[in-house]
């Protein structure tokens, strides 16, 4: 039997849930990325209003989403509502941007080219609108919530947002914070780490009373580099709510002094309570500072709203109305008012739809025997019966070209292709485009573009390294012979022939990258300290700024045209922005050569590159806005690291590097 609700409580713990969330952001966002335990009281800037973040910021686009394309959205339809909307580069959005710019659609986007941060905080912190919309109901609100995180996300990453999306739809009935996160459990593979992770917080709530502990044990078992990680964030979520027990006060304080990612953690806590409690409940100490209105940050363009929190209450309610009519049937708001729009809530009309089944990495590389699959999903009633033809570029084999198709009504099949790129062509773009297109009666039925990258190709040298014993030598000598020493003549390394003739002795692997993720420890069977150079060559169609973005783990050193523009003797943990190099490409061939160390278990290597072309506007906005909420010594410290920022704000997918052949 349905829950009933009345309108008025409704719209309350909605507002509460977004008060929840905008006063979070704005307490945690000072001291955001700071990972020592705090032991803040109140806002550590008092605010005359809420701060903005993007934590909200991508939900007003996806309320803007549901508002015109009604309740039957997908997972395409919010990718081209944030392709027209969203401008933030930062981390995994930025992998994302350079995927839907490649053709390559969501689930797909989400973790190609994007294993570092696949499972970070940027889906997770944008599931209070699908809770909001779905109130009483965990499963359909999960179900939204997995629309919207495989965009850009995959695994932990898509787990965390379809877990707190349904603890929010339950908060509208259900008070007890345990109960709450029982329910968010039956949304994530019990055998994930998530969920065992949320586990292990529960009993060590139960356990322990000291909430600094737990901290301890989650930061001991489930601690990551990245302020970012979900794992260790979605911790701190729920401790904070188990310790805080509905107390608004005191599990935002809890998630604030936890540290990492505050900005994020405080707001989801604060929406989950707020829910709970509902506006009216909210201590004024916290609501009063942050008012009724709110600014968009300097990711969102093309968006008119009215930007006060109870317009965007009662806007949510509309669409969550609109969802009890149609998809929600767990609860029942009672006494609604007029709905100021009407909201489409009719399904989309049955249609013929063509899908791809990468069979593995969406990218190809030269000679390689590439499978994939393309999928007719036949909506109609009745059968389908034409022919799917694939066309790729210029002088791509494909076979076959067309099939003879015959799909029954309400199912789907697959049709499998054969890619081929022979060595014939000189260049092939790092972004590629495939057309599937259905005929029927010779006429096209349906037809949809998927893209394909190209896999970057690189000359690998080595093995080389020491025969020095490290037992009887100064540890200062064997850091020398890995990250000083010239096995071969640098950069010049292709001038060298290996053999008896010039007396050095090494092997020459040719690879094909898809990803800037490259697994140098699988091309030679040696263990333990090496050294490796790579030789890579990339056309540029002008003369252009770069950044590259360089992981590594141990000492490394790169040259673009005879020039050297990094040297590093750093022991690390690798991850994407290691080592951030402003450098130019000339127009033509440029000639990219990489000395890297392993001196111990893994080379960690990564390689991207993105144009030099900031928004020199976007990033005076970030830090005005930042200046703000921080205070002067913090923006201060901001403005001296500049180039760090100015790299933040860069678009990660507005540069074409070419693939070539090795000379």
């Amino acid at each position: 039997m349905a829950e009933k609700m009345k309108y008025e409580m409704y719209l309350n713990k909605v507002y509460g849930g977004w008060l929840g969330k905008f006063i979070g952001g704005t307490l945690g966002g000072p001291v955001e990325g700071q990972i020592e335990l705090n032991d803040l009281t109140y806002y550590p800037r008092i605010p005359t209003e809420a701060a903005e973040n993007d934590d909200t910021d991508f939900q007003l686009v996806w309320l803007h989403a549901l508002q015109e394309r009604g309740l039957y959205i997908t997972s395409e339809d919010l990718v081209k509502e944030w392709m027209k909307h969203i401008i933030y580069p930062f981390n995994e959005y930025s992998y994302a941007m350079k995927n839907f710019r490649g053709n390559i659609k969501p689930p797909v986007s989400g973790w190609f080219n994007n294993d570092y941060f696949m499972e970070s905080m940027g889906a997770p912190i944008r599931s209070e609108i699908w809770g909001f919309i779905c109130p009483g109901n965990p499963g359909l609100a999960a179900e939204y919530a997995e629309k919207d995180a495989v965009i850009d996300h995959a695994r932990n990453g898509v787990w965390a947002e379809k877990f707190l999306a349904a603890i929010q739809a339950a908060a509208f009935v259900e008070n007890n914070p345990k109960k709450l996160l029982g329910v968010g459990l039956k949304y994530i593979p019990d055998k994930s780490e998530l969920f065992q992770c949320m586990k292990d917080v529960s009993t060590w709530c139960e356990q322990y009373q000291n909430w600094k502990f737990t901290r301890q044990l989650i930061l001991d078992k489930y601690g990551h580099p990245d302020p970012t990680d979900v794992i260790q964030n979605l911790a701190i979520v729920i401790m904070s709510l188990l310790y805080g027990n509905n107390n608004f006060e005191k599990a935002i304080l809890l998630a604030l002094n936890s540290g990492y990612d505050t900005d994020c953690t405080c707001a989801t806590v604060g929406a989950i309570i707020g829910v709970v409690i509902g506006a009216n409940a909210i201590p004024s100490k916290w609501k009063e500072p942050i008012g009724d209105d709110f600014k968009m940050g300097w990711g969102i363009i093309n968006l008119k709203r009215k930007n006060r929190l109870s317009v965007l209450a009662k806007e949510t309610c509309e669409i969550g109305i609109a969802m009890t009519k149609q998809g929600n049937e767990e609860i029942k708001i009672m006494d609604t008012p007029p709905l100021a729009r009407q909201i489409k809530t009719s399904p989309p009309l049955p249609r013929v739809e063509l899908k791809m089944d990468y069979c593995g990495l969406p990218a190809i590389g030269y000679e390689e025997d590439k499978k994939i699959n393309i999928l007719i999903h036949n909506n109609l009633t009745q059968f389908f019966n034409g022919e799917l033809q694939l066309e790729g570029p210029k002088d791509w084999q494909i076979e076959p070209s067309v099939y003879p198709v015959r799909v029954p009504g309400s199912t789907h099949r697959a049709f499998s292709f054969s890619l081929w790129v022979p060595k014939s062509i000189e260049e092939m773009p790092e972004a590629n485009e495939l057309k599937a297109t259905l005929f029927s009666g010779g006429k096209e039925a349906s037809s949809a573009i998927f893209g394909i990258a190209g896999k970057r190709i690189w000359t690998v040298l080595g093995p080389f390294w020491t025969t020095i014993d490290p037992f009887f030598v100064d540890e200062a000598i064997i850091d020398k012979a890995l990250s000083d020493y010239e096995y071969l003549p640098e950069p010049d390394i292709d001038r060298v022939t290996p053999g008896l003739e010039s007396n050095v002795f090494f092997e020459r692997k040719i690879i094909q990258a898809g990803e800037d993720r490259i697994d140098l420890d699988a091309i030679f069977g040696m263990k333990g300290p090496a050294v490796l150079y790579l030789l890579s060559y990339l056309k540029s169609p002008e003369e252009r700024d770069i950044w590259l973005q360089v992981g590594s783990s141990d000492g490394i050193k790169i040259w673009i045209n005879g020039k050297q523009v990094l040297s590093s003797r750093s022991h690390r943990f690798s991850m994407v922005f290691n080592s951030l190099v402003q450098t130019k490409l000339k127009r033509g061939i440029n000639k990219i050569v990489v000395r890297i160390a392993r001196c111990s278990g893994s080379y960690g290597f990564r390689f991207g590159i993105k144009e030099s072309k900031h928004n020199r506007k976007s990033l005076e906005k970030l830090l005005q806005s930042w200046r703000k909420s921080m205070g002067e010594d913090m923006y201060e410290g901001l403005v001296k690291h500049r180039w760090i920022l100015e790299q933040w704000v860069t678009d990660l997918a507005s540069i074409p590097p070419w693939v070539l052949k090795p000379a």
